[in-house]
């Protein structure tokens, strides 16, 4: 295990993003975490332990309330953070109605933000109604 760590962390080092301090830009970032998991077959069991390094330092306090049994499961690790943070469909809603293009940004950017942000709204909005139900 020690041994597939060191491999999988050494092909991630340059490639896994670091973790942005707005949490509105969390469901992005998670998603940017997947695809470089996907695009390295990084194992199940290795995913949270290389993804914890790179957060940033509240949602790793964060993650002290987290049981231990619950820290080795990735998809539990991001699906607390998300939920602790408490991000709303109306928050991405707001994002997507005021977003604009930056003087660095390309307008292909502007337009990925922006689905990124519709998306995630309709996301939020489904489970919120499912979990009425």
């Amino acid at each position: 295990m020690a041994g597939q760590s060191r491999f999988y962390g050494e092909a991630l080092k340059h490639s896994l993003p670091k973790m942005g301090l707005d949490p509105i830009e969390f469901p992005s970032y998670f998603a940017s975490v997947e695809n470089s998991f996907t695009l390295y077959e990084v194992p199940r069991q290795l995913q949270s332990k290389l993804l914890i390094p790179v957060l940033n330092e509240r949602s790793k306090s964060l993650l002290a309330k987290l049981p231990k049994e619950r820290l080795h499961k990735y998809v539990e690790v991001r699906d607390y953070l998300l939920r602790e943070f408490k991000l709303t469909a109306e928050q991405y809603r707001e994002r997507f109605r005021t977003a604009v293009k930056s003087l660095t940004e390309t307008y292909t950017f502007l337009a990925v933000v922006s689905k990124i942000f519709s998306c995630t709204t309709c996301k939020i909005g489904r489970l919120k109604l499912w979990n009425r139900s």
